[in-house]
C-alpha cells in the first residue's frame, strides 16, 4: 500500500546560525548544499558538501543524492538564494528536514575556531 503524504505535516524550514553551521559541517548525517556560483568565495569546508549553483537547472548534485541524510543545510552568500533553493527542494523532497544558514556565509568568521 502506498503511503499518503498529503496529510503529513509539512516541515517548516528552520534557520541555523554560524556556530551551529560549524558543528553541523563536521557531521556525516548532514548534507551541506552550497547554492552559490562556483566562483564565489569563501570556499566552504564540510564533510558532506554538495554544490548546486542556482544558475544551473540541476547542478552537480541530484535530489536523490540528498535523500540519505538526516538534515539538509542549504547556504548561499547572504541567505536569500538558499531560501529560494529550499522552496525548490521542498517540491522534490517535501518530507525532508531542510535548514537555512541565516544570513549566509558572509556571517561566518572563518578565523574564529570556536
Amino acid at each position: 500500500e502506498k503511503t499518503n503524504y498529503s496529510n503529513a505535516v509539512e516541515w517548516q524550514t528552520q534557520n541555523i546560525d554560524a556556530q551551529e553551521f560549524k558543528a553541523w559541517a563536521q557531521l556525516d548525517t548532514c548534507a551541506v548544499v552550497d547554492v552559490r556560483e562556483i566562483y564565489e568565495t569563501p570556499t566552504i569546508v564540510a564533510k558532506k558538501l554538495f554544490r548546486m549553483p542556482m544558475s544551473t537547472k540541476t547542478g552537480a548534485t541530484s535530489w536523490e543524492e540528498l535523500q540519505n541524510f538526516e538534515k539538509i543545510l542549504v547556504l548561499c552568500q547572504s541567505g536569500k538564494r538558499s531560501v529560494q533553493a529550499i522552496e525548490q527542494l521542498k517540491k522534490h523532497i517535501p518530507e525532508y528536514k531542510l535548514f537555512n544558514l541565516k544570513g549566509g556565509v558572509q556571517h561566518i568568521d572563518f578565523n574564529d575556531e570556536n
